[in-house]
């Protein structure tokens, strides 16, 4: 790839042209390198913001075939003449206007924290750089730490003071996907970006790796934010998890694992919780076979120290079911055939292998979340979630483990430490980039490596499957109408009267979220409603918010004679107590009955955005 060869200050240039804070004046908050003090209680609420994608060279009714960059349309298209909207222009390969990423974050820092409360931290999984989508204009290293810089300063302007996590996406290194084994100049640069969120004492860690912890309610919660490049199978810099014998020339991907399997058990030594969360999914098609084998094993042998998982790059909204590798051989079924294409073929084949609620044993499962972008991919989206702040019903780990055979798996030493094999690389039945169910390995040849044995630890106790003390209790997930945003603009523009007055009216215009839906059960959704409700737990959803949602829907009060108001159902349909590992299963059954609630789930899948796979 070509090196970019316009200069930084051409490019302030186009950024501020863009109606975005120049490099010059850049003001950075207060630094944030702060867990969330003990001297209060926390709010029980935090933001996932990810794939934000700022483009500065995006320009307004350029063409769309242009990457949103240039005037003149490709005339041998059959649709060439499709031009950029004000806002971005959604289910095309653009990337985000300035203003977009901007007015969406002081959007959320209005609305989803405001005068209602405020959050705890925000998880920010990655891709805050443009993709290098057009050869005239093509990306540099410097351009993209700059576009990590200008993202970062717009998090702290709008959410000042609030800890921020963030993660390395595919997108934020040149050229893209590719990573070497650090400490490099990428590793080294964004410990100097991101000074004031990653701690001090994981400096050296951050730059041997990308990934770090940080401890977000002292001796309570912690997040892990992990390098997913070094797990990802386009990363052709890296080995892809290979065990090797000594210490020497260690995949970077091994270390990884090594380090968060010795992070987990530290933590649960203290009795804390975890998130974890990085850009790229864990799932078969994303992850080198022997990543995916082995982090999947690590989330399951910890699943009472696992509280959620949080991922982006996929641009869409779903959840995964994560299997123990006994557990997912048993549920293979042959004669399961699903005609649905792409992610929502893939998520229906998993959800409908599933066992039956009475013959599931959690302790061999778990759940990560893939949040949508604000990137208009789809529709730009943000996710509030909330979480239990209860304090007396802290979970504290048993010393012993809890899981069958005596929380003990048997386990081929020889599989560890050396290389797999032809054979063993295919121990993932890959139907599409998002499939993630694993196959039975054929048998190995020759001896067999001396056994070892690894404990497992699992509780119906834990947060992770039981609403108890830092519990997620759910999610409302946000989503903004692009289209019509975008042609409200142009009516401004096309009125009459002098062009600048009309510009000015546009740039003073911020953009608009609406609730596309929760995973609350009504009662908790609309509980200011209803004080008699008896729900004490954090506002799922900031009260102005639902009155605007009223608006919305045509309706005054969202109750009357003790029914919810038609118009209202679809936002509180999953309705679940919480978000455990038995809730998301249940749903995932209840998807593959109820067709009605799968073909919403399925747009919903794309943010509502009206693309079809």
């Amino acid at each position: 790839m070509r090196s970019c060869t316009s200069a930084l200050a051409l490019w302030a240039a186009v950024l501020a042209h863009a109606l975005v804070v120049s490099a010059s004046q850049i003001v950075f908050s207060a630094p944030t390198n702060t867990s969330i003090g003990v001297e209060r209680k926390p709010f029980g609420r935090f933001l996932h913001v990810t794939d934000l994608h700022p483009d500065p060279h995006y320009k307004h009714a350029s063409a769309v075939h242009s990457a949103c960059h240039h005037t003149k349309p490709k005339k041998h298209k059959a649709d060439g003449k499709q031009r950029a909207g004000w806002f971005g222009t959604a289910l095309t390969d653009c990337d985000s206007p300035p203003r977009l990423v901007a007015s969406s974050l002081q959007w959320a820092a209005k609305n989803l924290v405001g005068k209602d409360g405020g959050i705890d931290f925000i998880i920010w999984t990655g891709d805050s750089a443009r993709h290098d989508n057009d050869d005239k204009l093509p990306r540099s290293s410097r351009e993209i730490f700059e576009l990590n810089r200008w993202t970062l300063d717009q998090l702290e302007r709008a959410f000042p003071g609030v800890p921020l996590v963030p993660s390395v996406g595919n997108n934020d290194i040149f050229p893209h996907n590719i990573l070497f084994p650090g400490p490099n100049a990428v590793t080294k640069e964004y410990v100097q970006i991101w000074q004031d969120h990653v701690p001090e004492y994981e400096f050296h860690t951050f730059e041997q790796g990308g990934y770090y912890v940080k401890e977000l309610l002292p001796n309570r919660l912690a997040a892990m934010s992990l390098n997913t490049l070094y797990f990802y199978d386009n990363n052709k810099a890296v080995d892809g998890c290979v065990r090797t014998k000594g210490k020497h020339n260690v995949d970077p991907g091994t270390a990884q694992l090594d380090w968060l399997e010795v992070q987990l058990d530290l933590f649960r030594q203290r009795g804390m919780q975890v998130h974890l969360l990085g850009h790229v999914p864990p799932t078969a098609g994303n992850y080198f076979a022997r990543c995916y084998k082995r982090y999947t094993d690590i989330v399951l042998r910890f699943q009472d120290t696992i509280v959620a998982q949080h991922f982006g790059h996929m641009n869409t909204d779903a959840f995964f079911i994560q299997e123990d590798q006994d557990a997912a051989y048993a549920a293979q079924h042959p004669s399961v055939r699903v005609k649905q294409e792409g992610l929502p073929g893939d998520l229906k084949q998993d959800y409908s292998t599933l066992p039956g609620k009475g013959r599931t044993d959690e302790d061999l499962y778990s759940v990560f979340f893939i949040a949508p972008s604000i990137i208009p991919t789809y529709y730009p989206s943000i996710r509030l979630w909330t979480y239990n702040t209860t304090e007396g019903a802290r979970y504290t780990a048993s010393t012993t483990t809890t899981t069958q055979d005596d929380g003990i798996d048997e386990v081929d030493e020889e599989d560890d430490d050396v290389d797999l094999d032809e054979e063993d690389e295919a121990i993932v039945d890959v139907r599409s980039r998002h499939h993630h169910r694993p196959v039975p390995p054929k048998k190995r040849r020759g001896k067999k490596g001396k056994k070892r044995r690894r404990a497992r630890h699992a509780s119906a106790a834990s947060p992770s499957r039981t609403n108890t003390y830092l519990s997620l209790l759910g999610y409302s997930q946000w989503v903004m109408d692009i289209d019509a945003q975008n042609d409200a603009i142009e009516r401004i523009l096309k009125q009459h009267g002098d062009d600048e007055k009309r510009r000015k009216h546009a740039e003073a215009v911020d953009v608009d979220y609406r609730l596309e839906y929760a995973t609350y059960p009504a009662s908790v959704l609309w509980a200011d409603f209803a004080p008699s409700s008896g729900y004490t737990g954090p506002a799922a959803v900031p009260k102005a918010l639902l009155q605007k949602e009223l608006a919305r829907a045509g309706v005054e009060e969202p109750w009357s004679k003790g029914k919810l108001a038609k118009p209202l159902r679809h936002m509180s349909e999953y309705a679940l107590e919480s978000v455990s590992v038995r809730t998301m299963m249940d749903l995932a059954r209840r998807l593959m009955v109820d067709k009605k609630l799968w073909r919403r789930f399925v747009r919903r899948i794309y943010s509502e955005s009206g693309y079809v796979p």
